[in-house]
């Protein structure tokens, strides 16, 4: 149970990260946390931008893992 709990909350943090950034700072804007200076930048692909503009295939990718990775634990497929 606590996988879950800390699962979930790394989940949360990391949207509402998200959401805070984009709510306020400007794309390409910086600022300094802790004297470490952070800019915002968008990226539509996957691991530091490779594969930009292919978020569906992506999606449709990590669903079907996760569906697969559901099955194998539950032992209903595999």
């Amino acid at each position: 149970m606590r996988f879950y709990v800390i699962a979930f909350l790394v989940i949360v943090m990391d949207q509402l990260s998200k959401y805070l950034i984009r709510s306020y700072i400007a794309i390409n804007g910086t600022f300094t946390l802790w004297g470490i200076p952070l800019t915002h930048i968008e990226n539509s692909g996957m691991a530091g931008g490779l594969f930009q503009g292919h978020a569906r295939f992506f999606g449709v990718v990590a669903v079907f893992f996760v569906a697969a990775v559901y099955c194998h634990l539950t032992a209903r497929f595999f």
